[in-house]
């Protein structure tokens, strides 16, 4: 397994993750359940953590690709520069949800509850754009790049032998 492989294999986590332990929490939220939101708080810490060797495991893919014929440095540089600031937003999410775990346990600062939900929200909507320009480096009709116009122009052949 190389760089780009690990890359695209860790950077699932932070979206699937980061959307799992929201949805979970806003259950727990709705249903007044204090295991539940425990559980989801912990999880997203968990979930903010993970972000990190996915964060960094793009600089190896990055090598990678610039030795391929996919060069796309915009792209990447786009995809890069949208992945610091999830980054961010996941830990702070994280650190978030650490706080509002402790708070939920003296049964104090319901607020925080709330704070934390917005962040990931934040941050799960960071981390879908991130997704989204990570797959036009390698699929620019998903981007409706110029170079792809040619790609999706044409017909596609057929054998109907």
């Amino acid at each position: 397994m190389n760089a780009a492989n690990l890359h695209l294999v860790l950077n699932h986590l932070p979206v699937f993750g980061l959307a799992f332990a929201m949805i979970w929490f806003l259950v727990g939220i709705i249903m007044k359940s204090q295991a539940l939101k425990q559980a989801a708080l912990l999880t997203m810490v968990a979930v903010a953590l993970g972000t990190l060797p996915a964060y960094f495991s793009g600089e190896g893919a990055e090598e990678i690709l610039e030795d391929s014929y996919v060069h796309n440095h915009d792209a990447i540089h786009e995809h890069e520069e949208a992945a610091v600031f999830g980054l961010t937003l996941a830990l702070l999410a994280g650190a978030g949800a650490a706080v509002a775990w402790w708070m939920n346990r003296q049964n104090k600062w319901a607020w925080t509850n709330y704070l934390t939900l917005g962040l990931m929200a934040l941050a799960l909507a960071s981390m879908i754009r991130i997704g989204h320009l990570g797959g036009a480096i390698r699929h620019p009709e998903i981007s409706g790049a110029p170079e792809a116009q040619g790609v999706l122009d044409q017909p596609e052949e057929r054998d109907d032998d």
